[in-house]
């Protein structure tokens, strides 16, 4: 009667013992979690093909020796999966994800974050054989532009993490997917043409369709961190729960400026804070403003009654003083975490109390 199997992590068991307890519940087995199970002879892909092809709804083997000869059985079928996990599996290459997709047509939820080799062609057959696609993590991988043009358009999830070749134009494009719950677009930095880097711009574009998005990640991305995306966040994102934003100066003026000419930004986060009733986790890098206009921020931004539904802050500056820890601290009895980067001269006994 054995429905659910997870073995993540137990690295030292063999392909042969996973196969001997998955015979026993090959007829009634529907999810198979063996990610980091360090599994490496050719048996391996046989077992999962054998439990893909009893009915699988649910496959993570992240992180495993797993290869395209899992996927691409002849007489292979993956009517009843939903959700396949491949994970840092770099034995698996896009003919690999493309045989797996033409084979998935049910298919809701696919993750490939750090398999470094997949690319446009991968994308490219999911979005074609698996329309009913809602999640899909293509961290750190080489998709593109061209890759990324037609996505299912019910699809609620993207992840394009480290994705080095996403830039601007890929991102303004991205405005024809209207039911994003959740967007990460955290460190496309475009190293080889950092001028391509993604900004508010294109960014703006894409939120703006999106008024149901609920989890908005841009770590590392300066360039979007302006004055015109947390006024867009404002009026267009009223569900957004998690937030992961560096915040930027405007242009002109450098991190060891006062701050006199940047005021803009500690009002547009101010005005964002008002009104971001449903926030409940935000994740803050001020480290590129300067340190009073840091200050500033979260002085008018993160004490009550601004964010009043947050349980989590992180918070990334220079330096923290004792009356900016107050303001974050003070009758937050709801937080659950704080993470506080950078000198935190603020921090004491008295503080702590």
């Amino acid at each position: 009667r054995l429905q659910e199997l997870s073995v993540g992590g137990c690295g030292q068991l063999s392909a042969f013992a996973l196969q001997r307890v998955t015979d026993v519940a090959k007829k009634t087995l529907v999810k198979l979690d063996v990610s980091q199970t360090g599994a490496k002879s050719p048996c391996f892909d046989k077992l999962i093909t054998r439990c893909l092809g009893r009915g699988l709804t649910y496959l993570d083997c992240s992180g495993t020796a797993v290869s395209d000869q899992a996927f691409t059985a002849p007489d292979l079928s993956l009517l009843s999966v939903e959700q396949i996990m491949i994970g840092a599996c770099s034995k698996v290459t896009d003919a690999g994800v493309a045989a797996l997709a033409s084979k998935s047509p049910e298919l809701i939820s696919f993750s490939s974050k750090w398999c470094a080799q997949l690319g446009d062609e991968s994308v490219m057959a999911l979005s074609k054989h698996c329309p009913g696609l809602k999640r899909l993590d293509l961290g750190n991988s080489k998709v593109t532009e061209r890759g990324l043009l037609d996505l299912p358009a019910g699809l609620e999830v993207l992840s394009l993490e480290w994705c080095l070749h996403v830039d601007k134009g890929c991102v303004e494009k991205l405005r024809y997917l209207k039911n994003l719950k959740e967007l990460n677009l955290s460190n496309c930095l475009c190293f080889a043409k950092p001028q391509n880097v993604a900004t508010s711009k294109e960014l703006c574009e894409v939120l703006k369709v999106n008024p149901d998005m609920e989890k908005l990640q841009l770590a590392g991305l300066e360039s979007c961190g302006t004055e015109e995306t947390l006024l867009v966040i404002r009026d267009h994102l009223p569900m957004l729960k998690v937030l992961d934003i560096v915040l930027t100066p405007s242009e002109g003026v450098s991190p060891d400026d006062d701050g006199d000419e940047d005021l803009s930004i500690v009002e547009a986060m101010q005005s964002l804070a008002e009104n971001a009733t449903l926030l409940t986790s935000l994740t803050l890098d001020l480290t590129r403003l300067p340190e009073k206009t840091a200050s500033d921020i979260i002085m008018a931004s993160l004490g009550l009654p601004n964010f009043p539904a947050l349980r989590s802050i992180s918070l990334t500056v220079e330096s923290l003083s004792e009356a900016a820890l107050e303001t974050v601290l003070a009758d937050r009895c709801s937080l659950d975490s704080i993470e506080i980067r950078g000198a935190c001269p603020g921090l004491n006994d008295l503080a702590l109390q």
